[in-house]
């Protein structure tokens, strides 16, 4: 599963976390500077009053190398909390996308907590209080150069591709939720609303339109690949009404939902692509 992976093996970013304050500040670190690492990954910590959840994605490898990158990974961060919480640490419960092994007990043994298979999204689950704790090796002021470096990195790491690909995720990852908003995806890629903005227009597009391509692919996939109603499908979307979805649909797709689903049926058009 990777458990000699150590987060300093990611590099730069990796080292970072070892300097910061907190575990806390750590992952937030990490959150921030992991696209320096590649820009196909995504780090997000949730955290709340008793329990804490840390979900992690790769955007666009094939299964097989998403799935080793992933154990690898999470082995690594608890390795992490394990040097500052204790070797005995665990967390509450691992989430993974991917199948279940032919046998688990490696994993049972390495991470000694829940373990849920082919789940929305991969993830640790912990006691918050873990991230209070003190990073014995913090340095303020090789912290400071070594954020101002990681600064410049990110500023690199915002290309055409990377931003898109990452708003692209964010929308189809929270379709339908409050978090599916120009402001929150701002927030997730760190900038602010104006530089998020001004930095999708640079590359000829908009929150708006990448969301609408989105609803588009998803929607495709939908009619194609599910028996799922128009109404059903609508609904996952985000939309109340079917004729608001219907009106969109077409909008973009040039021909109703249910009449691409007919020419899907029929063998005409294109097949529909993932949305990221």
């Amino acid at each position: 599963i990777g458990r000699d992976t150590d987060t300093q093996d990611f590099g730069y970013a990796g080292n970072l976390l070892h300097y910061c304050s907190t575990v806390r500040d750590s992952w937030q670190a990490l959150e921030r500077y992991l696209c320096t690492i590649h820009p196909q990954m995504v780090l997000h910590l949730e955290e709340e009053e008793i329990n804490s959840r840390l979900d992690y994605e790769v955007l666009s490898f094939s299964n097989e190398y998403s799935r080793h990158d992933v154990d690898t990974t999470l082995a690594a961060v608890v390795r992490f909390f394990r040097t500052y919480a204790g070797e005995h640490w665990h967390p509450d419960s691992v989430h993974f996308k991917h199948d279940p092994p032919s046998n688990a007990s490696e994993y049972t043994r390495f991470f000694d907590a829940e373990l849920y298979f082919n789940q929305p999204s991969t993830a640790l689950v912990f006691a918050s209080e873990v991230l209070d704790i003190t990073v014995s090796n913090t340095n303020p002021e090789l912290l400071r150069v070594m954020r101002e470096h990681a600064e410049s990195m990110l500023a690199n790491a915002n290309t055409r591709d990377n931003l898109v690909t990452k708003v692209r995720y964010l929308i189809a990852s929270t379709l339908g939720t409050e978090q599916c908003s120009s402001s929150a995806a701002a927030s997730r890629v760190f900038m602010s609303q104006r530089s998020f903005n001004r930095e999708l227009k640079r590359f000829g597009t908009s929150f708006r339109d990448l969301k609408l391509d989105v609803i588009e692919e998803i929607a495709k996939r939908s009619l194609a690949e599910t028996a799922a109603s128009v109404s059903e499908i609508a609904l996952n979307l985000g939309y109340s009404e079917t004729t608001a979805f219907d009106r969109v649909f077409k909008k973009q797709a040039g021909v109703t939902p249910s009449a691409y689903r007919k020419m899907i049926d029929r063998g005409v058009g294109d097949s529909p692509s993932p949305p990221f």
